[in-house]
């Protein structure tokens, strides 16, 4: 039997690099980063060697995929992996556990990392795994483990992934007792309110080992993960343009708040620029969703509309799909407009009012000199 998780794991650049390297030295050196681990071993990776003399900007600030941004450097046909042992008392402690609670069942894991056409994925397979192991933790272990030790190397490395929480749900592998005729694999899911269980069964027949038949589920889930969690970045992005418009705004309700006379002179100065900002962003924004829209509806129709391949796991990126959240862009875009004609009026008011005193100064000076 074969267990694994699945997660959005990749290793970014650091800002404080301040050279440019290529895509051979971000490949040797993480190599080298992993090699550094003592726990570490047999680190393995391919990618498309052509490639290997191109140039990697390096100018900060590098993209995160934490951040919302993308998978940078995006490496086309990576495929890494490597074993980790992280003893039981280890996992504990990096998930706030007692020890006696830990559901991995092992203390060995390999881990693959591919960077696929939406972007990086990552399995974590639980090595010598029970039926009770449960691999969806095994996720949060090694993700916490990595993120902690590569703090520790020398490298211009980081540890990047979107979640925290892993794909929600335990991956196991089983040879069939029956054939399987029409695909490769058949998949019995049990739905629970955690992390439902999804179990796939091949026929023997038609691959030499049970690490070929993982090896051919892996690639065949991938387009559909790496789809998965570009949506969950796209989210992320999103969220964080939301949170600067929402910061705009409250700028400009505390604006409207200060009835100090001694701010009134600032209030006219600062209040325009924050409304420029405010309809600007909003605006992008705007843009930002319906080309997303776009591009989801894209994507997913290749994905599954193409039948170019077989699919399983539409009903999660449905699911990814609906809770999508949905903005306040045109009450925000009605509230921000109210407090601008308000603040127009202001000004008006300010420029006829000083006009008024500023005549009224130049008058009694005429008239100061005149009658002299």
């Amino acid at each position: 039997m074969k267990a694994f998780g699945v997660g959005c794991f990749h290793f970014s650049i650091k800002d404080n690099l301040d050279k440019e390297i290529t895509v051979q030295e971000y490949i040797d050196e993480i190599i080298k980063t992993l090699k550094n681990l003592t726990t570490a071993s047999e680190v393995t990776i391919s990618f498309d060697e052509d490639i290997k003399d191109e140039k990697i900007d390096t100018s900060p600030p590098n993209p995160k995929i934490r951040d919302g941004e993308h998978c940078y450097p995006s490496i086309t046909f990576l495929n890494l992996t490597y074993k980790i042992y992280i003893p039981f008392r280890i996992q504990a402690e990096l998930i706030n556990l007692p020890e006696k609670y830990l559901d991995t069942g092992t203390e060995n894991f390999k881990i693959t990392v591919r960077h696929e056409w939406y972007g990086p994925v990552s399995y974590i397979e639980c090595l010598s795994a029970t039926k009770d192991t449960l691999p969806s933790t095994a996720v949060q272990v090694v993700r916490e483990f990595l993120t902690k030790e590569l703090q520790k190397v020398d490298t211009f490395l980081e540890y990047d992934f979107l979640g925290p929480s892993p794909f929600h749900a335990d991956f196991y592998l089983n040879e069939s007792d029956t054939a399987i005729e029409d695909a490769s694999f058949t998949l019995n899911e049990t739905k629970t309110r955690g992390y439902n269980t999804l179990k796939f069964s091949y026929s023997p027949h038609k691959f030499k080992s049970e690490d070929k038949a993982l090896e051919e589920l892996q690639e065949t889930l991938a387009d559909e993960l790496s789809f998965f969690y570009q949506l969950n970045k796209d989210t992320n992005f999103s969220l964080k343009k939301w949170e600067e418009i929402q910061n705009t705004t409250y700028s400009i309700l505390e604006y409207q708040e200060k009835t100090n006379k001694k701010n009134i002179i600032k209030r006219v100065i600062e209040k325009p620029k924050l409304f420029q900002k405010a309809f600007k962003d909003i605006g992008l924004f705007k843009g930002h969703l319906i080309f997303m829209k776009g591009q989801i509806a894209r994507n997913y129709a290749s994905i599954y509309k193409s039948g170019k391949s077989e699919t399983y796991l539409q009903d999660y990126i449905d699911q990814e799909i609906s809770e999508h959240p949905q903005y306040p862009l045109n009450e925000t875009s009605e509230l921000i407009t109210y407090f601008d004609q308000k603040n127009s009026k202001t000004i008006e008011l300010l420029t006829i009012l000083s006009a008024g005193i500023l005549g009224g100064i130049v008058g009694s000076t005429i008239t100061t000199a005149f009658g002299s």
